[in-house]
This record gives structure tokens, sequence and C-alpha cells, in this order.
């Protein structure tokens, strides 16, 4: 079995998000160039905090520096065990986070030799669902019949205006027409004409 690891995230400081890797036995932490770790700001003293490796993790001890060393906000007074999610503080300006990178226990090693007793996970088959077909061409959706539009209102009251016109219109010629033949041809005193016409008109 891979033995765990751990490492520092920095949140706040010099450079937020890097990922320190502790793979050391033994790491000091602080701003000389000698250091394991270093953190160039000004709150961080020389030689400001040591870490030492332990069968479950490691421990953070302040060395004495000037500013401090902080664990979820308390300050230290001596060696501290660690535990993954703990939030590190050195001064004011500096905040890392204790974090376990515990190895990928179903990762497939390549080249490497099978343990006995071993059985490959076996993935799931998918439910694979055919998908309809159809022959030729996808079925047309239903016809709309066709709706014929009604003959408008408006047109028929006008056609029966015209006809009406044009009844009104023969009616006089014809009315005309009779009263000339009346007239030329003194139609007033024939018979039977003078039973009607004889008391309006004074015949011969």
């Amino acid at each position: 079995m891979a033995p765990q690891t751990y490492q520092l995230v920095m949140k706040v400081g010099p450079t937020p998000g890097k990922v320190i890797a502790l793979n050391k036995n033994e790491m000091v932490i602080g701003r000389d160039a000698s250091s394991d770790i270093i953190i160039n700001d000004a709150e961080i003293s020389r030689k400001h905090a040591h870490l030492t490796l332990g069968p479950a993790g490691y421990t953070l001890e302040d060395l004495g520096s000037t500013n401090g060393s902080y664990v979820n906000g308390q300050r230290l007074s001596g060696p501290h065990a660690m535990r993954p999610g703990e939030m590190i503080m050195f001064g004011e300006h500096v905040e890392l986070s204790y974090e376990s990178t515990a190895p990928d226990l179903n990762a497939t090693v390549v080249g490497g030799p099978v343990p006995m007793g071993y059985t490959p996970p076996v993935e799931p088959t998918p439910t694979f669902q055919e998908p309809i077909a159809f022959s030729g061409q996808v079925p047309p959706g239903p016809i709309e019949p066709a709706v014929t539009p009604a003959p408008s209102e408006k047109k028929s009251s006008r056609t029966w205006i015209l006809a009406g016109c044009g009844c009104l219109l023969v009616l006089c010629c014809l009315l005309g027409v009779g009263g000339y033949l009346f007239d030329k041809f003194n139609l007033y005193c024939t018979s039977p004409f003078n039973l009607l016409f004889g008391l309006i008109v004074t015949c011969p």
C-alpha cells in the first residue's frame, strides 16, 4: 500500500494558489534562502517554523519567530500534530491549508505486477435501445382539409343592388317607349285604353 502524502496550499500570501509538496521527513519554513520552504514575506522570520513527519502526519513547531505561527487561529506554544484541513498562519499576511493527498487505490499501475486475488472491476454494460427506423421517408403529419372561404355578405348585397338597378332601368325604358307609342298613335282614345284614360284625356 502506497504511503499517504501531504501538501500545503497557499491561500493568502506572495503566491496564492501555490501547492507545496511535503516530501521530506524534516522541513524548515522561513524567508532564508536555505529553507526547505521559502516564503518571501516581511512577517516571515528567516527560520520561522519546522515540520517533522511522524506516523500520523506532520507536526508543526514554531522556531521562536517574531510574528508567531498559528493553527486555526490559535498561536502555537509548542509542537502541534497537524490534521488535514487545518489552516496555518504565519504572521498576518500568510495563510496555508494543510491537506492530505492520499493515492488513488483504483488507479491501474502500468507494467507492475498484478496482486494475487486481484479482480479487475467490471464496467456495467450500458443499456442500448435501438432507435425506431422508418422505411423510406418519415411519415408526414396529418393533412389539414382545405377550407373554402364563405362568400362575403358584402359581395352578395352588392350583387342584389346591381340587379335591382338593372331591373329599374329596364322598367323606365319600357315606360318611356310605351308613353311615346301611346302619344304617337293616340291610343288614349282607343278601346280598351279609353276606359282608363277617358277621364284624364279628352278624345275627339
